[in-house]
C-alpha cells in the first residue's frame, strides 16, 4: 500500500488557497455594491470592470511572455502588497470625505451632478 505523506498539509495548502480566492472575490462584488451606494448616478460594476480588465490583461501578458524569468516570490509580493495599498485607499478616501465620497480641492467639488 502507498503511503501518502503530506497529505493533511496538502489539503490545508487548497483550503488556505481557496480561501483567499473566496475573500478577493467576496470583497470585489461587496465593493460594488458599496460603490453603488455611494455613487448612485454611475455604474459601478461597469467602471470597475474597464478599469479592473487592462490591468489583469498586463498581468496576464506580463507573466506568460516571462515565465521563466520572473521571480514568483516577489511577484506575488508584489501583487498582495498592491492589492492590500489599493484596499487601504478606499477606506483612507471613505476617511478622508466623511463617507461622502467627494473630494473637494481648491474649491473644486468632483461630486457627480
Amino acid at each position: 500500500m502507498i503511503q501518502l505523506e503530506g497529505r493533511f498539509a496538502a489539503m490545508v495548502v487548497c483550503w488556505l488557497l481557496g480561501n483567499g480566492c473566496l475573500f478577493s472575490w467576496n470583497s470585489m462584488i461587496t465593493i460594488l455594491d458599496y460603490y453603488a451606494a455611494l455613487f448612485p448616478r454611475y455604474h459601478p460594476p461597469r467602471v470597475l470592470t474597464l478599469v479592473y480588465q487592462p490591468y489583469a490583461l498586463f498581468t496576464l501578458v506580463a507573466l506568460s511572455y516571462n515565465e521563466a524569468k520572473i521571480n514568483t516570490r516577489k511577484w506575488n509580493l508584489f501583487g498582495y502588497t498592491l492589492f492590500f495599498l489599493s484596499t487601504l485607499l478606499v477606506l483612507v478616501l471613505d476617511l478622508a470625505t466623511s463617507g461622502r465620497g467627494v473630494l473637494e480641492y481648491a474649491g473644486c467639488n468632483l461630486q457627480p451632478s
